[in-house]
């Protein structure tokens, strides 16, 4: 009884350390986000309500990346930082490869997670984690390349899509 009594101290010390450090992160995100309209703030020159809100659309997204990535970070902390993992093909265990940049477009913007690649080389197979992760915790969140922009495909392509074989959609 008392080891599960000192189980549910310890998970909620995690939690609270959790919730602190997401929450140091936010407020460096809203002071980032206060610097960012401080020209505009500071200014005497008076602005119309749409240059208002153009100021704080303009540093918006910057906010919201921060406040994604730090999420997906604490959420998925596990994943990003996996040294070793089983490979699917053969099960043999093999170690992380590289920790690559990873960028995903969603409603709130463009976010960069780092996450680790593994690669097995009596397979050749090449693995990597977070992509599925992150469609379970956003539903039907669309996962994007950055070569999308540089080629003019459509809008959306989701992983249901390409397991299909399927082409982007507009």
């Amino acid at each position: 009884m008392s080891a599960a009594v000192d189980l549910n101290i310890l998970d909620a010390r995690i939690q609270r350390e959790l919730l602190a450090s997401y929450r140091d992160m936010i407020h460096k995100a809203v002071d980032d986000f206060v610097d960012a309209l401080a020209e505009d703030l500071l200014s005497d020159r008076k602005m119309t309500l749409m240059e208002i809100t153009q100021a704080i659309l303009k540093a918006k997204p910057e906010f919201l990346t921060a406040a994604m990535e730090e999420f997906i970070r604490s959420k998925h902390g596990d994943i990003l930082s996996q040294e070793q993992a089983q490979c699917p093909c053969c099960n043999r265990k093999v170690q992380r490869s590289v920790q690559a940049p990873r960028t995903i477009e969603t409603l709130l913007g463009t976010s960069t997670v780092t996450r680790p690649y593994f690669y097995c080389a009596p397979c050749g197979s090449i693995t990597y984690f977070l992509k599925n992760s992150l469609r379970s915790l956003s539903g039907l969140v669309t996962l994007f390349s950055v070569r999308r922009q540089d080629h003019g495909y459509g809008s959306h392509y989701t992983w249901q899509t390409h397991q299909a074989g399927g082409a982007w959609s507009n």
